[in-house]
């Protein structure tokens, strides 16, 4: 069994007004505490799971913001990774989510020596009145400088993300931050659509009419405008919010939508082992103080857990891969499932093709232009 292998880092400087991850922010940061927390979770994992017989296929430290604790975290946390996995031990890919600001040279050296081959900065933008908007503390010249900085730590693979879709932002102004972008030459693109999560503040100044988000037209302007000026630039739509040159496709988040087993470690981390009949997933405590009691005392640490029917396992397949740009092949699903996808989704294509999401094609299927602005319809059409 190949997994990917996640581990969640809870500690921000700041919450973001648009974040609903599960983060702390907290004056002094119990580093020590959580490393030592997370690394009994990883052995009791090993030792009682199926994960010892499979292989890491890639490690993403998410968070939260990874880049916040010290080096040294990183390195111990890896080498706990490879004393658990031996000598088989050999990611294909192995990220770290990043905030610009502050960013010094030593800390992402310290990061390569680790194993770490992919950053993954959060830009979000190159207007300050968006930084701010977002409440991020980075400037456009600190996102600059945090590229330069990795590359002479010998990062080969960067990643950028991108929000947009925000309130008063002009075409022009996303434009800019496209073109910035493109001078920085990442391997890698995420641009994602601003969106209100009911538990941020955002979505309560939202509601209550404080600002407003930019109407249909003029998102489904930027996202076209988005698709134009990246793929011209060398960086190929795979996914719906994701662009890479060749060879660069995010390995991890691949993993995961293709329907990958995956481990997650960390408070709030969810893991799952697929299967084509179901499989199982399961979620851990949310709150960091809690999570860490319990693992470093050996005591459980999910918070809850669901059965996956073979039901739930078609609809994660269908949905995941349409999330993809190549979508998927009809035998493909037939040879997973044992079942023709017309057989189990009755009627569902024809009607997502009479509407325009996807396109008349016997072998394949795969989301239109149009499909990929209403991806959500498209989703729901399967459950």
């Amino acid at each position: 069994m190949e997994f990917s292998l996640y581990v969640h880092i809870p500690f921000c400087a700041v919450r973001c007004p648009y974040c609903d991850f599960n983060i702390t922010v907290i004056r002094n940061r119990p580093e020590a505490r959580y490393l030592k927390a997370i690394t009994a979770e990883l052995r009791s994992r090993w030792e009682g799971g199926p994960w010892q017989a499979g292989e890491v296929r890639s490690v993403f430290f998410g968070g939260g913001t990874p880049s916040l604790v010290e080096p040294d975290f990183i390195a111990k946390f890896m080498s706990e990774v490879r004393r658990c996995a031996g000598e088989s031990f050999s990611p294909r890919e192995v990220t770290l989510e990043a905030n610009p600001e502050a960013m010094e040279l030593a800390q992402l050296e310290s990061w390569r020596r680790a194993g770490v081959d992919r950053i993954s900065l959060g830009a979000q933008s190159f207007q300050a009145r968006h930084l701010a908007f977002l409440g991020r503390m980075h400037s456009a010249d600190e996102i600059d400088g945090a590229v330069r900085l990795a590359r002479r730590a010998g990062f080969g693979n960067v990643s950028l993300d991108l929000i947009f879709g925000m309130p008063g932002q002009t075409l022009e102004e996303l434009d800019d931050d496209l073109a910035r972008v493109i001078a920085l030459a990442p391997e890698h693109v995420s641009a994602y659509n601003l969106t209100m999560e009911p538990r941020t503040r955002h979505y309560r100044e939202w509601k209550s009419g404080k600002f407003q988000l930019p109407g249909e037209d003029e998102q489904a302007e930027m996202f076209g405008l988005i698709g134009r000026r990246l793929s011209k630039a060398g960086l190929r739509r795979y996914e719906i919010s994701n662009f890479a040159r060749e060879g660069f496709e995010s390995v991890h988040n691949l993993h995961y939508w293709t329907r990958g087993s995956s481990l997650g470690i960390g408070a709030g981390a969810h893991s799952c082992i697929a299967s084509s009949s179901g499989g199982r997933r399961w979620w851990n405590l949310r709150d960091h103080k809690l999570f860490m009691d319990r693992a470093i005392s050996g005591g459980p640490c999910v918070e809850g857990e669901e059965a996956l029917s073979p039901g739930d396992a078609r609809r994660e397949w269908v949905f995941l891969r349409l999330r993809l740009v190549e979508g998927f092949s009809v035998d493909d699903f037939e040879e997973t499932f044992g079942a023709g996808i017309h057989e189990s989704f009755p009627g569902v294509l024809d009607r997502l093709t009479e509407a325009g999401l996807i396109p008349e094609a016997a072998g394949r299927v795969a989301l239109t232009e149009r499909g990929r602005l209403l991806s959500n319809d498209a989703f729901l059409s399967f459950f």
